[in-house]
């Protein structure tokens, strides 16, 4: 099994880190396809990197979209390019938790200008369904046993894999970048026949520094979980089969559940 590696990349001070990294640790078979989105930069020179350049910054979403037509391997993966692998042999064990139906999320070492923090769980802001505060944005290990192949409501921004047969666009419309991994999660696990699973891989850890966005389209992030919350709350998304009711009766905090929509 080939698993195909997508940087979207912008000025990327750490990228061939980043590269080097993810040639080093693979147990299996990877490619790497850089796409830069506006910008141009070195590539760290493998017979196994690609890179493809547009001079235009559009933004994560188009580029995603247009990125994913050249990958060639049976399994996706995620990553910025200012992110370590931790843990070798990454992709076998993330393709096993993913399987062809789901999508399996590392845990995220992070760090963002404060202490660093081990990220297992995503969920979403509850003030953008409506109630409370974002004091619970991301649930920590503390909060209780994490299982490998764990449940998750939603995805980190990067470091996540999946069978490419179950590939659905962004949504070009909204912000050029953030909240990605809320967008696919609520659209795996709540459109078509049958949810297609976010899970935990817990023994994989990517470290991600993290990086400012001094960039025009970044005050509209929040505009853009507003309207994810309205389209799913509404049951109006493409397709949409299952209510966010339904979501976080099956996975969120128990304080949730008796929320009156």
């Amino acid at each position: 099994m080939l698993v195909s590696v997508l940087i979207l990349c912008n000025r990327e001070k750490y990228l061939n880190r980043t590269i080097r990294n993810l040639l080093d640790t693979a147990a299996g078979d990877i490619e790497i396809l850089v796409y830069f989105d506006g910008s141009q930069q070195d590539v760290l020179s493998d017979r196994r990197v690609r890179w493809i350049y547009h001079p235009e910054n559009r933004g994560r979403r188009i580029a995603i979209n247009e990125a994913v037509k050249h990958l060639k391997g049976d399994y996706f993966f995620h990553i910025d390019g200012h992110c370590r692998m931790l843990v070798s042999g990454w992709d076998k064990a993330l393709m096993k938790i993913a399987g062809q139906d789901g999508t399996a999320s590392s845990a995220i070492w992070h760090y963002r200008g404060r202490k660093p923090e081990l990220l297992h769980h995503n969920i979403i802001p509850p003030s953008f369904l409506g109630f409370g505060s974002n004091r619970d944005y991301r649930e920590h290990s503390d909060r209780g046993v994490v299982c490998e192949g764990q449940e998750m409501m939603s995805l980190p921004g990067c470091a996540w894999m999946h069978h490419r047969s179950i590939w659905q666009d962004f949504n070009e419309d909204w912000a050029h970048w953030g909240f990605m991994g809320a967008e696919w999660a609520l659209k795996n696990w709540l459109c078509g026949p049958l949810p297609k699973p976010i899970r935990l891989c817990s023994t994989v850890i990517c470290e991600h520094i993290g990086k400012s966005h001094g960039l025009d389209h970044v005050n509209d992030r929040q505009e853009t979980l507003m309207q994810l919350a309205k389209l799913y709350i509404a049951g109006k998304a493409p397709d949409q089969q299952r209510s966010l009711k339904w979501l976080i009766g099956r996975i969120g905090p128990k304080e949730w559940r008796s929320v009156k929509w």
